[in-house]
């Protein structure tokens, strides 16, 4: 009987194989799954693994736990091998600080967080979740909408984003819900006035990243709330071309430059562009 780790296959089931890849109307289910070469099959789940997923995260006061609409990956529900697999990938995580377990899985290097921030309540994320599992976290996603439950940047920056504060290791900062585009397009003559505040912020980041200012640089230590890389930003909707996340592209350009260069905080950092260039727009 043919094996699944035996990567011999006998010459009448190729055809068959082939002949179910090349149909028309290729079947539902792949039956001969298991008669595929071991380093064929490993290549299928590490493909399946590294696509990105969505993870919205919310807190259950009530249990002290954090909650997931996504679920557990299809892949670790499989079979024993697919299993395996899938957990070189996936990291159960998402435990509180009372509540250690969870049915949470996540690809730190490929899924995007989007937690909802206020249900935490008073308490900030990283004083929620283990230290260790915030510090993992590559990718966050925040909500810049109109609706009252949509301004969640406002409402972060509001607060100097302390909730991010235990995300050292946060590497992108995804931005959705935007429409900054067309209100900038709807301002005419006032787009120039903006764009003028926008150079004059230039000036100031390339300052912040380049150079050692002595007492601004001790002002920002002083409120230092986190430590690590500066994270990128993208303007998911606007796809490069949204002129409310202009911004964006000098921060990004200036952060790649100034690393390893001593420099402030990025969270407030973050918070002072927020307010200074954003007002208006």
């Amino acid at each position: 009987m043919q094996q699944w780790g035996n990567s011999f296959t006998p010459p009448s089931m190729t055809r068959n194989i082939v002949s179910a890849i090349s149909s028309s109307t290729p079947p539902q289910t792949f039956h001969y799954f298991p008669l595929l070469p071991p380093e064929l099959r490993l290549y299928i789940y590490a493909l399946i693994s590294s696509q990105p997923r969505l993870l919205q995260i919310s807190y259950f006061p009530a249990h002290s736990a954090c909650i997931c609409p996504t679920g557990i990956p299809p892949l670790l529900l499989v079979c024993r091998e697919a299993r395996s697999e899938g957990l070189r990938h996936y990291t159960r995580s998402f435990g509180t600080r009372t509540k250690i377990g969870s049915a949470i899985y996540v690809n730190y290097e490929q899924d995007v967080v989007q937690f909802e921030w206020k249900s935490f309540g008073d308490n900030y994320v990283g004083n929620c979740m283990r230290w260790e599992e915030c510090r993992m976290v590559r990718k966050v996603r925040v909500r810049d909408g109109k609706g009252e439950g949509e301004r969640e940047v406002d409402w972060l920056v509001a607060d100097g984003m302390r909730d991010l504060g235990g995300f050292e290791g946060l590497e992108v900062l995804e931005v959705v819900g935007c429409e900054g585009r067309n209100k900038a397009n709807a301002r005419g003559m006032k787009r120039k006035q903006d764009e003028g505040r926008l150079a004059v912020y230039m000036m100031r980041l390339k300052s912040w990243l380049l150079h050692d200012e002595g007492a601004r640089r001790a002002a920002f230590e002083k409120r230092n709330i986190g430590h690590g890389p500066m994270p990128k930003l993208v303007c998911v909707d606007g796809k490069g071309g949204c002129e409310r996340h202009a911004w964006f592209r000098e921060w990004n350009e200036w952060t790649d430059r100034a690393k390893g260069k001593p420099r402030p905080s990025w969270m407030s950092m973050f918070t002072e562009t927020w307010k200074d260039v954003m007002d208006d727009l």
